[in-house]
């Protein structure tokens, strides 16, 4: 399973690009986008505390620090190659 979403991972500098990243903070759109996954599966690695999703002050929404998706990234692919 993991070496399958490690395959998937794209760069997330190449994606960051592609969807005019400005800030350190992003949706969770955005972030399933980046780590290759659905935002069902950030949902569920926030509800078991593999991923844990900040809330935006005004609206509440999940959002996420590219410094922990890199994280995160860093550790699928470290677990995939193991």
């Amino acid at each position: 399973m993991l070496r399958a979403v490690a395959r998937r991972l794209p760069t997330l500098t190449r994606v960051a690009k592609r969807i005019s990243i400005k800030d350190e903070i992003v949706t969770i759109a955005q972030a399933a986008e980046i780590l290759g996954v659905s935002a069902v599966t950030l949902r569920r690695w926030d509800a078991s505390g593999k991923l844990i999703a900040r809330r935006h002050p005004m609206s509440g929404y999940r959002i996420y620090r590219m410094r922990d998706l890199e994280k995160l990234r860093r550790m699928i692919l470290d677990q995939a190659v193991s």
